[in-house]
This record gives C-alpha cells, structure tokens and sequence, in this order.
C-alpha cells in the first residue's frame, strides 16, 4: 500500500472527524519538514569547507535542526495513533498512520525518515 493510500484509508475510517484530521495534517506537516530540514543539511553541507576552522559546529547546528524536527515527527506520528486508537479502536490500522508499527515502537529513526520522504514524494507527485 502506498503510503496516500493508508493515509486516505484512515481519513475514510474516521469519516474526517475534525480532531483526527487536524493530527493528521500535523504527521504530514512535520514529515515535510522533515525533508526540508534534511535538504538544507545536505546542500549546506556541499558548501561547508570540511577543513574549516567552523565545520564542526555548523555540521552540529545542521544535524541538530534535523534531529528536532525528526523528533517532532515521531512524536507527531505517536499523538495521532494514540487519538486514532479511542476512536477506531481495533479497526485501527497495525500501525496507525504510520504503516509499519514495528518501527515506531524499536525506533527505527531511517526507516521513519525514509517514510517522510516518500509521503512528502507522493503528496508532490499527485499534487493537481
């Protein structure tokens, strides 16, 4: 399933109750920032002198900006599956918004950044 079709799946399931969809937006607000907290490390990164006296802290300043969002991500993920268990209860997803539950639970940091980068792919992908 891709990742708009579990996305949509859960939005139909909850029949767009108001709080579901505004903890929705949020997972996906804060997956796009996710990927553009990850652009602008990586393309900072290509201009920073690795033989600078600064490298160090600016490469720390970057990672530190993309681990808070990360962050932000998985909390946002784990308070829209908590809300969606009240209210689906077993007819929740295994995984809630996110598709695969083992990762949340483990920490699974790439794979949860990886699914970031996929949504926010999908969601330019389909924009109209």
């Amino acid at each position: 399933m891709c990742e708009l079709e579990l996305i949509q799946k859960v939005l139909q399931q909850t029949k767009r109750e108001p709080v579901a969809c505004r903890l929705i937006r949020d997972v996906l607000l804060c997956a796009q920032q996710y990927v553009a907290a990850v652009y602008q490390m990586e393309t900072e990164l290509l201009f920073v002198d690795p033989e600078g006296p600064l490298y160090r802290e600016q490469v720390q300043a970057l990672d530190q900006n993309r681990t808070l969002a990360h962050n932000a991500l998985i909390d946002a993920i784990n308070i829209c599956n908590r809300h969606l268990r009240k209210l689906l209860g077993e007819s929740m997803p295994p995984g809630g918004i996110y598709p695969e539950p083992g990762h949340i639970s483990s920490g699974n940091r790439r794979a949860i950044g990886d699914w970031a980068g996929n949504v926010v792919e999908a969601l330019f992908v389909a924009r109209r």
